[in-house]
């Protein structure tokens, strides 16, 4: 590299206004690809905090659906995983997957009839048929979710 100095500027002498452009170029290029980004995978517009949401609540249903209950509780909040471990005694996703076989209830046919977003929180609400013993029941329930470390964790779920 050919540069020359003077006390009052520095030029770079193989740099032509083309080959700079491509360097600037190059350089935002590696910059974004080496700084981390915050993109929520939704089926709304990238990043969107509906399509997040959106994301969230099928992935819960489907693991509802599933009895896939390790896969609900990764999907907790940090404050609903406190809760659970001082009401229940809840400590890991096997705890979870335990506690809610327990009940014998089985949720499914979720509909969602409402949603409401504000900032970093999200209320959903969902008619869901619970099953036990043998009854079935729809029954409205309430899944409340908060913005946590960049992600949407759901942080209640009321019936």
């Amino acid at each position: 590299m050919l540069a020359t100095r003077s006390p009052h500027t520095f030029t770079l002498d193989f740099m032509t206004g083309a080959s700079l452009s491509r360097l600037i170029a190059l350089l935002v290029v590696a910059l974004f690809a080496w700084c981390p980004t915050y993109t929520i995978a939704s089926d709304g517009p990238k990043g969107s905090l509906e399509g997040g949401i959106s994301t969230v609540v099928r992935s819960y249903i489907s693991a509802e659906e599933k009895q896939d209950y390790a896969r609900v509780y990764l999907s907790l909040s940090h404050g609903m995983k406190e809760r659970l471990r001082r009401e229940n005694v809840v400590k890991s996703a096997n705890d979870y997957r335990k506690l809610r076989q327990s009940s014998e209830a089985r949720w499914y046919d979720f509909v969602e009839t409402k949603r409401n977003v504000k900032a970093e929180t999200a209320t959903v609400l969902l008619n869901v048929t619970i099953e036990e013993s043998g009854e079935k029941e729809r029954v409205p329930v309430t899944v409340r979710l908060v913005m946590q470390d960049g992600h949407w964790r759901i942080d209640a779920i009321e019936y």
